[in-house]
């Protein structure tokens, strides 16, 4: 494992409260004394592991400027610095945090004045990998440190905690390597050792090879039942122009996100934003271009493409509200547009908006006795029971899923794949008596690379690469 002290600012771009610099390696905490002014009574050497520490920070100066000691003098912030004592740290290394005020100019400041006293600038994920490395995280529970940045409901946390905490993933998955090694060990050794060991019984290894397929066949179902964890729940705004979609957006987010004028059709491409539920889950809404009927010379034009990717948002969301102007009548086009949102089998809400412009609240019937309500953008008037509608479909749709999460990420569930596929060679072998029992070894050797390919076993340092890629810098 690499030697060099990298630095990387751990905390997101942008201007917030606090900023965290980051540092691993030997020179972690020599190159913070550089710059942190510690005062005498508020430290102890040696410095111990876990404390946090209070100091002035300065800029090193440059060789010809004489003393290049820091002192409160040139002080450019206060700072908190927290120090972790290599094996006992999250890299296996010595680690440590400056915590300065959340400037996001400050804290590249800091960063490059790291950078210019020897530490090297962190890679997307290296903090993690070189936990990896160092034997503190197997790969499964590396990932589930990127799970938990990029979890978007509550379901999705459990999974990627339990797995990080308690190594879930990885038991099952040791588990199932154990039985792969089971069913290969009394073939193998009827081959090395013909002269001692009897070759096995088929008819038991049959049973244990398809006892080990069903396992993975489980979780492969699963996990594509559970997908869905690894996604904003998607609501979509649907209707034809001018029914108040926009409208009805910005008054969702509370902020004028979307246009929004008396002109039918100002909506032409799709737009989406984000908002958390009471639950915590958080939720992407889109608002979509006006659905209506096109002369043939409109088939390409800019309304047309803005009409295919309010139908790709219906098809890719798990809500949909289709709103209707409560001051006009339910035309056949909306029945037509319904029924074919109707089919896609996801929970529809008809939405009858400017309510607070009737006289009556008696609205047109509804043929296709689909659920609907009114409300009013405008004022606010229905808000309310719109967002309890929108939060019991995250409910019912997270009750559905098991309750030990396997959410597994695409290389994760291209492992299991591949077990899988190379499980499905062995069945023939065992069960044809005139193939020799010793071809099953191949196709074992290929299940059992699979399972230790999932726990970051053998593997390149090209594929481990790709694996941490996905990681933000600093973590």
């Amino acid at each position: 494992m690499s030697t060099s002290t990298i630095a990387a600012i751990a905390t997101a771009s942008g201007q917030g409260g606090v900023a965290i610099i980051r540092l691993s390696g030997d020179q972690a905490w020599s190159i913070v004394e550089k710059l942190v002014h510690f005062k005498k009574k508020n430290i102890q050497y040696p410095v111990q592991t876990g404390r946090v520490y209070h100091g002035g920070l300065s800029l090193p100066k440059g060789p010809d400027e004489g003393d290049t000691s820091v002192s409160d003098s040139a002080m450019i912030d206060e700072v908190l610095v927290l120090f972790f004592r290599g094996p006992r740290s999250y890299t296996g290394e010595d680690i440590a945090e400056i915590h300065c005020h959340g400037g996001a100019f400050l804290s590249r400041v800091i960063l490059k004045a790291c950078l210019e006293l020897g530490a090297a600038p962190a890679m997307p994920g290296e903090f993690t990998k070189r936990a990896f490395l160092a034997g503190k995280l197997d790969l499964t529970q590396a990932e589930s440190v990127l799970d938990l940045i990029e979890a978007a409901n509550i379901p999705m946390l459990r999974m990627a905690s339990q797995n990080l905490v308690n190594r879930s993933l990885n038991d099952r998955i040791e588990q199932l390597a154990r039985e792969i090694f089971d069913l290969q060990s009394p073939i193998v050794a009827s081959v090395d050792f013909p002269d001692e060991v009897d070759e096995p019984a088929r008819e038991p290894l049959r049973k244990k090879l398809e006892a080990l397929q069903k396992s993975i066949d489980s979780i492969l179902e699963a996990a594509s039942r559970q997908d869905i964890l690894r996604r904003p729940f998607q609501v979509s705004l649907m209707g034809r122009p001018n029914a108040g979609k926009s409208s009805l957006f910005n008054a969702l987010l509370a902020s004028d996100r979307s246009i929004v004028t008396p002109i039918a059709g100002t909506t032409r491409d799709t737009v989406s934003e984000s908002f958390t539920s009471k639950n915590g889950t958080s939720i992407t809404l889109v608002d979509t271009a006006g659905l209506r009927a096109l002369e043939t010379t409109e088939a390409v034009s800019v309304e047309a493409l803005g009409i295919d990717r309010s139908w790709q948002a219906a098809e890719a969301s798990q809500s949909i509200l289709y709103m209707l102007d409560a001051t006009n009548t339910l035309k056949p086009e909306d029945l037509n547009t319904l029924t074919k949102l109707s089919s896609l089998g996801v929970p529809l809400l008809v939405v009858w908006n400017k309510c607070d412009l009737l006289s009556s609240k008696v609205l047109p019937s509804n043929p296709l006795a689909l659920e609907a309500m009114t409300l009013s953008a405008a004022t606010g008037e229905g808000l309310p029971t719109l967002f309890e509608w929108i939060d019991k479909q995250v409910q019912t749709q997270y009750q559905t899923l098991p309750e030990h999460y396997l959410a597994l990420n695409q290389r994760q569930k291209e492992c299991f794949h591949q077990c899988r596929e190379a499980l499905n060679e062995v069945l023939p072998i065992l069960t044809t008596h005139s193939l020799p029992l010793d071809l099953a070894t191949v196709p074992l050797s290929e299940a059992l690379r699979a399972m230790n390919t999932l726990l970051g076993r053998d593997m390149t340092e090209v594929m481990l690469s790709d694996v941490f890629q996905r990681f933000c810098v600093g973590k």
